[in-house]
C-alpha cells in the first residue's frame, strides 16, 4: 500500500518563475546582490593575495601568479559543453536528464585538463604529480609493492605513508565504494532519511519490515563481498578499518590537526573546494527551509547534517577541499534549490560570477605542487 513516502519529488514552490508575476520580488533581489557580493568579494580577495583566504593556517594553498588570457583561453574551451548542457533546460527543464548530464562531465574533465595546462606542463605535470611523493604517495607506495596478495593480507599493518591507510580497496576493486572509508560517511544521510522515511509512512509495521528488510539485505550483500575477497586474498577490512583510525589520530597532533580548529575551519576549506559561491547560497537556503515541503526538507536537512557529522567526528581533518569532494552533493544539491528562486538572466548572472571566482582560483591559487 503506498504510503506519503512514495509521493514523487516535486520542485519547491520558491523555485519556480510565474511569468505573470516580477520576476524578482524585493527579498529575491536583496539575496541576488548579497550573493554577487560575497563572490565579487572573494574574487577581488583571491587577486590581492590575502592571506587567510587561500585555505586554513594548518593547510594553505600556494599563491601563484599565472597569466590571465591563456588561463581564460584553456578554461573557456571547457565551458562550451556546460553552456550546452544548462541552455536547453533553461527553454524546457523537462528535458530528458542523461544528455545534460554527459555534457556536465565532459566540462568537468575538460576543467580539469584546463587547469592543468594553464598552470604549464600539460600531461608531464600530471606525471610529475602522481610520481611526487609529496602531492601524492600512491604511486611511491605501489611501486614498492611487490607481492600485491601478501600486501593485502598485511594491510592493517601497513605504514607505507599518509594516504595507503586511509585507502581499504581501492587499489584492488573499481566500485567507488571501495575506494576509501570515507564512504562509510554516507551511512548518516542514509540513516537520517530513513528515519524520516518511516516517520512519513506512520511507522507501520509493513514500513518497519521494508526498512528493516532493505537494511539487512544491503549489509549481508556488503559481508559476503568483503568475506569473499578474505577468502581469496587474506585481507581483514575490520583490521584495516581500525588501523586506518588509529593512523588518521597519529597523524593529528604532529601535523597540527587539532579537532576544534579543523571543525571550525575544514567547512571553509570545504567550500574553497566548491568554488565558494556556494555559501551565501547554502546560507539563505538555511533561512528559507521552512518553505519547503517536508519531504525536500528532510532531504535538505539530512543532507547538511552528514556534512556536519563528518565536520565533528574529526575522522576527516584538513585538506577537505579534496577529501571531502564525495560530500559535495550535499551542498550543491541545496545551493542549487536556492539558485532555482531566481529567473533565468539572473541565474546565467550567478553562472558567470561563479566562472570568474574559478578562472581566479586557477591564476591565484596553486592547489598541488609536485
Amino acid at each position: 500500500m503506498a504510503s506519503r513516502a512514495d509521493v514523487p519529488l516535486r520542485a519547491p514552490d520558491h523555485g519556480t518563475v510565474d511569468p505573470a508575476k516580477p520576476p524578482l520580488e524585493r527579498s529575491n533581489r536583496i539575496a541576488f546582490w548579497f550573493i554577487v557580493l560575497v563572490g565579487c568579494a572573494y574574487m577581488a580577495a583571491l587577486i590581492l593575495k590575502v592571506d587567510g583566504l587561500n585555505g586554513p593556517y594548518y593547510w594553505p594553498r600556494g599563491w601563484t601568479s599565472l597569466p590571465l588570457l591563456p588561463a581564460a583561453a584553456w578554461l573557456a574551451l571547457p565551458m562550451l559543453p556546460f553552456v550546452a548542457a544548462l541552455y536547453p533546460i533553461e527553454r524546457r527543464p523537462e528535458r530528458r536528464p542523461l544528455p545534460p548530464l554527459a555534457l556536465l562531465a565532459l566540462a568537468s574533465v575538460g576543467l580539469q585538463l584546463g587547469a592543468l595546462f594553464a598552470h604549464g606542463g600539460g600531461l608531464a605535470r600530471l606525471a610529475a604529480i602522481v610520481a611526487s611523493p609529496l602531492a601524492t604517495s600512491y604511486y611511491s607506495e605501489a611501486s614498492v609493492i611487490q607481492a600485491p596478495l601478501t600486501w593485502l593480507a598485511q594491510f592493517h599493518q601497513a605504514q607505507l605513508g599518509l594516504h595507503s591507510s586511509a585507502i581499504a580497496l581501492g587499489a584492488v576493486l573499481a566500485l567507488a565504494v571501495f575506494f576509501a572509508w570515507n564512504l562509510l560517511a554516507l551511512g548518516a544521510f542514509l540513516g537520517a532519511y530513513g528515519l524520516f522515511w518511516l516517520w512519513q509512512a506512520r511507522a507501520t509495521a509493513a514500513a518497519w519490515r521494508s526498512l528493516f528488510g532493505t537494511g539487512v539485505l544491503a549489509a549481508a550483500t556488503m559481508t559476503a563481498i568483503y568475506l569473499l575477497f578474505g577468502v581469496c586474498t587474506g585481507y581483514d577490512p575490520l583490521r584495516s578499518f581500525q588501523h586506518a583510525i588509529q593512523i588518521q589520530a597519529l597523524q593529528a597532533v604532529p601535523l597540527g590537526r587539532l579537532w576544534l580548529d579543523c571543525a571550525l575551519l575544514d567547512p571553509f576549506d570545504f567550500l574553497l573546494g566548491a568554488g565558494m559561491l556556494a555559501a551565501p547560497l547554502l546560507l539563505l537556503f538555511v533561512l528559507r527551509i521552512r518553505t519547503l515541503d517536508p519531504r525536500q526538507k528532510a532531504l535538505s536537512l539530512s543532507a547538511l547534517a552528514t556534512i556536519l557529522i563528518v565536520d565533528l567526528s574529526g575522522l576527516l581533518r584538513a585538506e577537505t577541499a579534496r577529501v571531502w569532494i564525495f560530500l559535495l552533493p550535499f551542498a550543491i544539491v541545496p545551493a542549487a534549490l536556492e539558485l532555482m528562486r531566481f529567473d533565468p538572466r539572473r541565474r546565467a548572472l550567478l553562472f558567470a560570477l561563479q566562472g570568474g571566482i574559478l578562472l581566479t582560483l586557477a591564476v591565484r591559487l596553486s592547489f598541488i605542487n609536485p
